[in-house]
């Protein structure tokens, strides 16, 4: 956390330090990028995560559009599969962000 607001540099070792049994260098080092260009705020990462998240449903229905032809009703369920209110409360969250990354690498 220190890391986060300010009070500690960003380095190599802090990157590569386990959180629960993982190690989330992607994921701390947007962290870090972000909270530093947002102020300290961290109503920017959760904005950012939320706007990946739309970036990669899009890039979904942009693709199933070209496939089939057309864009369909059926289309919408892809942002609503990313961006449902179950999912509003995980945004907030600062470290859900490791989880939202792996999600849009896994759909690129």
């Amino acid at each position: 956390m220190p890391q986060l607001i300010g009070a500690a540099p960003v380095t190599g070792n802090w990157l590569w330090e386990l959180h629960n049994e993982h190690r989330i260098v992607l994921s701390k080092l947007v962290m870090a990028l972000t909270t530093l260009f947002g102020d300290y705020d961290y109503r920017t990462l959760a904005w950012l995560n939320v706007a990946v998240m739309g970036a990669a449903a899009l890039g979904l229905v942009w693709e199933r559009q070209r496939r089939r032809g057309g864009l369909r009703f059926s289309h919408a369920l892809i942002p609503l599969l990313f961006l449902h209110w179950g999912q509003a409360e995980a945004f907030l969250w600062d470290i859900t962000s490791q989880f939202v990354y792996s999600t849009v690498l896994f759909t690129a």
